[in-house]
């Protein structure tokens, strides 16, 4: 299990900070992870919708970040924070300037290193617990391939 967990980490890691080590599994060698993406955006970008009806950057920021909340509420040893989430709730966001920016991606950056860090912990893994910290990997890069083209609207 162990080495699952180690490669939970490998993923993770890379996702958020950027490839390091031996081996790019998901983005190139020369892009930053989420976190750096972020950091060259300013409150102005973030909140800037790509086309109508489409959720901004800090918008998915904030998605995100509540979504590794529960993973950490959960791997805290809360029984299931899932049940009681509000999902669409976790898209609202009031209109934020730079320094609420800069918050922001400083929660998501808490909230995503207190998760790669969790998976590191020893545990019973069962099939739904398994699935669901697989599918927090394929959420984060979900997330940051939408923003990813979100930058590219707004910069046009």
């Amino acid at each position: 299990m162990q080495m699952v967990q180690d490669a939970f980490r490998t993923l993770l890691t890379e996702l958020i900070d950027g490839p390091a080590g031996f081996g790019c599994w998901v983005i190139n060698r020369d892009e930053p992870g989420m976190l750096g993406l972020l950091a060259t955006l300013s409150a102005d970008e973030a909140t800037q919708s790509p086309s109508p009806g489409r959720k901004t950057i800090a918008a998915h920021v904030r998605h995100l970040s509540y979504a590794l909340s529960l993973l950490n509420r959960w791997a805290g040893g809360e029984e299931n924070p899932f049940a009681t989430a509000d999902w669409e709730g976790s898209w609202r966001l009031d209109a934020i300037d730079d320094d609420a920016w800069q918050a922001l991606i400083a929660q998501l950056e808490t909230e995503a290193h207190a998760w790669r860090d969790a998976v590191q912990q020893p545990r019973e893994w069962d099939e739904l617990s398994l699935t669901g910290a697989i599918a927090s990997c394929a959420h984060i890069a979900y997330h940051f391939g939408a923003m990813k083209q979100i930058v590219l609207a707004v910069r046009h």
